[in-house]
């Protein structure tokens, strides 16, 4: 259930981070407030699609507050009201009074829970969240100093009870190529410049699929986006097909439909690739269904992203 933070090509600070700058200003703010009192980051929600540095940031935040541990999970159904009790209780508080009070040798902690909206107990977060305090058999149980993050892309399927306890909601962006670029070039500084062109065109302004394509590339060079099915101007296999059935069918089509013809859950569809199709300009949604926006064509238009 914990989450990988140790991948090398993910920044350790907020100052490594390429984009999201307005989000960074807001936490810098935050940490110098935090730093300066001896206080905690307030908890918060951190929204977006994967691959945006959700996880990156709780990770940065950890760093750059003197005394915190980051303790990371995947939300799932597994992280129950049981086990989140034994982690939170299992939390180290040496350094701490017999009554809760920080010394200085006690250390804080950020909890973060990624994929949040996949929980099985929203419940059992809600008391430690608003007073640092657990209930175990009855009995209160204070716990050290934390802060909660929880990163989802559907914030909205939270319920509002944990929203509210959240006072710092951010919802990452896309980032511009330029961007994507240089994420590319810090991480591949040997991939040529053409290179570094073509996966970041075909990167979708997603960091995380810039660096796994750039990875393939520098392997394998332009012929994986061929294997892989990947068109010039980023769009998957299945999306590809998705096109094709609403310009074979000539006319709206349901999601339902949809799904049929293409073997894919409605759910995934709607969840997964209708975004990108709608954000990029080539569906567009009403009541009577999908529906193809020939004006820009797969043959004939050219990538926003350029």
């Amino acid at each position: 259930m914990s989450v990988n933070v140790a991948d090398n090509q993910r920044p350790r600070t907020l100052d490594e981070m390429i984009g999201q700058e307005g989000i960074k200003k807001i936490l810098y703010q935050e940490v110098k407030v935090a730093t300066s009192n001896g206080g905690l980051l307030p908890n918060m929600i951190l929204s977006g699609p994967a691959g945006t540095g959700k996880t990156t940031t709780a990770l940065a935040l950890s760093t750059m507050t003197p005394g915190t541990v980051l303790k990371a999970y995947n939300g799932s159904k597994d992280l129950n009201a049981r086990k989140v009790t034994q982690e939170l209780m299992a939390l180290d508080t040496r350094g701490y009074s017999p009554d809760g009070k920080r010394g200085k040798e006690g250390k804080q902690f950020i909890v973060f829970v990624d994929e949040a909206h996949k929980l099985g107990d929203f419940e059992v977060w809600l008391h430690p969240m608003e007073s640092m305090e657990i209930m175990v058999n009855g009995a209160i149980n204070w716990l050290p100093f934390t802060t909660f993050i929880f990163a989802t892309n559907f914030p909205n399927i939270l319920p509002e009870a944990m929203r509210s306890r959240c006072p710092l909601q951010l919802r990452f962006g896309d980032y511009s190529l330029e961007e994507i670029k240089a994420i590319i070039k810090r991480n591949y500084p040997g991939l040529k410049p053409d290179l570094v062109d073509e996966v970041a065109v075909r990167a979708r302004r997603n960091p995380r699929t810039a660096l796994s394509y750039a990875r393939s590339v520098q392997v394998n060079g332009l012929s994986f986006f061929d294997v892989a099915g990947i068109s010039p101007k980023g769009l998957l296999p299945i999306e590809t097909a998705y096109i094709e059935a609403l310009r074979k069918a000539n006319r709206p089509l349901s999601l339902n439909t949809l799904a049929n013809v293409l073997h894919e859950p409605a759910r995934v569809l709607a969840d997964l690739y209708e975004p990108f199709l709608v954000q990029e300009g080539y569906i567009g949604i009403e009541s009577r269904g999908r529906y193809l926006i020939e004006t820009y064509s797969t043959e004939t238009r050219g990538s926003r992203l350029r």
